[in-house]
């Protein structure tokens, strides 16, 4: 277009008549829409007594939402309350616009408008990450040039407005983005900074990781009397009542209490891994034939893959409301007396092997339904609890010339010994106590070493796969000074405890940010420069927070702003 221009005679005079003629028509439109409450009816928001009509929300939903996202991904994606906190953002800037005497002027308007350049507003903690202008066909497809007819056919049915109300909204959102873009303009970043930033960021390191799973603890290292267990009850009557609460439809008058071993087919099992399962299913049922409760109870700990286990295989009462399977469970211990065993039963991953303690009367109902259910709460706690001074022991017996996993292995094997299921394994049999030790060595769930994968400050990876605060957890193993020092406190997982190690630290590179500096650099500008933007509106929002009311209404997920 300038060249033609440059070109001058009767080319410069027709596109003179074209830009005239556009600033005309837009100028014919144009009405400045800065009414208050009192001349209007619904406002979408209000702020400081200014207005923020429905036919607003109307336009920034149609021009920002995409038309293949459901109620539920609006929902779920907060999009309504987005665009009704991005309103009351661009009210806010306008404001603190026209206060400063910001503008922009009409020719601004209409050239962008003759771009085909739709604006609208998302909140500011949302810069960078979403689109605040959408682009629309205002040009004729033959010509190529403007079409005030096709801008408007645009404008009725994608804004939603007439041209006249759209070009006051689009003044605003104008005004509003060049409110953000002087914000940013004042954010600078230096090559120190930057390459700190750099450092930060890319410095990579490994970690020496203890995991201590609690569920082994409870399994191995804890035996509670039923004293025990109701002075647990009693100490923590409301968590029991709870579990009580929620466990009552199974404990009935007459319903089969027992104890379980549970033989599980391993997963993706083939024909060769459940005969060995049966095999050992039927050799423990051999030996449990005999067995008193005390012995039946280390032959769960030792062999079983029940949750149970960890109690020594006491499950609870069965009812038939739990499912077909324990149906058939209830079905195996009809007519067996107090203290006697099941028959092997087969299922479909694996097989049971019961033992009925009793069947509940009336009388004892109430007190073994609290005795059973805090069980495992108890030896849950217990666990906890061993858990813990393993943790804080092994943290203490750790050094820069120690190998945690020799730690780990010495402090595992004396947990064992003085654990009080190996004296009760020793009381039975010299066999008993091998399996028993044996068992705890090849668990899964036993304290092991695992060395994690590199990671960085800012990346994905975490040196405690399992931590509940991961992304915490990298900043803990970067605040270690050396390598070799240990993080003073054990880390919460999923499953437990871990304790922490730093294994190795790799330092960035001068060389790699001086490949990468000019992207680099240009990425934490403009991080800088959302951060200040967010900084700005929030402080607006806050001075001003009791001038800013929002209709809730438009949070539905239907309402008359998104009608055609």
């Amino acid at each position: 277009m300038l060249s033609s221009f440059r070109k001058g005679g009767l080319v410069q005079f027709l596109m003179g008549g074209v830009i005239v003629a556009i600033i005309v028509a837009f100028a014919l439109d144009y009405q400045y829409k800065g009414v208050n409450t009192s001349l209007q009816g619904e406002c979408a928001v209000e702020v400081g007594g200014r207005c923020v009509p429905p036919r607003d929300f109307t336009t920034a939903f149609s021009l920002a939402v995409r038309a293949d996202l459901s109620a539920k991904d609006l929902r779920r994606l907060g999009v309504r309350q987005m665009l009704l906190d991005g309103l009351v953002e661009r009210q806010l800037l306008v404001d603190e616009a026209r206060r400063l005497g910001v503008s922009i002027s009409e020719e601004a308007v209409d050239a962008e408008l003759a771009l085909g350049r739709f604006h609208f507003s998302m909140p500011a903690v949302r810069d960078g990450q979403l689109p605040m202008l959408t682009y629309m066909p205002v040009r004729d497809p033959q010509t190529e040039q403007f079409s005030y007819e096709l801008y408007q056919r645009t404008v009725r049915n994608r804004a939603r407005m007439s041209t006249k109300d759209f070009k006051a909204n689009q003044t605003d959102e104008l005004v509003a983005a060049r409110m953000r873009d002087l914000i940013k303009l004042g954010v600078r970043v230096s090559e120190s900074e930057a390459f700190g930033e750099f450092e930060r960021g890319r410095t990579r390191a490994t970690a020496r990781v203890a995991q201590l799973n609690t569920r082994w603890f409870a399994r191995f290292n804890t035996a509670l009397t039923d004293e025990m267990v109701r002075n647990y009850a009693t100490n923590k009557a409301a968590e029991v009542d709870a579990a009580v609460a929620q466990a009552q439809a199974s404990y009935v008058e007459g319903c089969p209490l027992v104890s379980e071993i549970y033989f599980g087919f391993p997963p993706a099992a083939d024909e060769k891994d459940e005969a060995e399962t049966r095999a050992l299913a039927e050799r423990v049922a051999a030996q449990a034939a005999k067995a008193s409760s005390e012995e039946f109870a280390l032959l769960a700990r030792i062999y079983s893959r029940a949750p149970s286990a960890d109690v020594g295989g006491k499950r609870g009462c069965l009812h038939e409301s739990e499912g077909e399977e324990v149906a058939q469970l209830i079905k195996a211990v009809e007519g067996l007396a107090p203290g006697t065993n099941s028959k092997l039963v087969e299922q479909a991953r694996g097989f049971y092997l019961l033992r009925l303690e009793d069947r509940v009367s009336q009388e004892a109902l109430a007190d073994v339904t609290r005795l059973w259910v805090a069980r495992p709460l108890a030896a849950r706690a217990a666990a906890e609890e061993l858990t813990r001074e393993f943790a804080k022991g092994l943290i203490a017996a750790l050094g820069p010339d120690k190998n945690m996993q020799e730690v780990v292995d010495a402090m595992t094997k004396s947990a064992l010994d003085s654990s009080p299921l190996n004296a009760a394994a020793r009381k039975l049999s010299a066999a008993r106590l091998s399996e028993l030790g044996a068992a705890a060595r090849e668990s899964r769930e036993r304290p092991q070493v695992d060395v994690s994968s590199s990671f960085t400050r800012m990346g994905v990876a975490t040196p405690v796969y399992n931590a509940l605060q991961g992304a915490a957890v990298k900043q803990l193993a970067f605040s270690l000074a050396a390598v070799g020092d240990v993080y003073p406190e054990p880390i919460a997982t999923r499953d437990g405890l871990a304790v922490m190690q730093l294994k190795d630290r790799e330092p960035a590179k001068r060389e790699d940010f001086d490949k990468e500096k000019l992207e680099f650099m240009r990425e934490l500008k403009q991080r800088a420069e959302s951060e200040a933007l967010t900084a700005f509106v929030s402080r607006l929002r806050q001075s001003r927070e009791s001038e800013i009311m929002v209709n809730a209404r438009f949070l539905e997920d239907k309402s008359s702003a998104d009608d055609s």
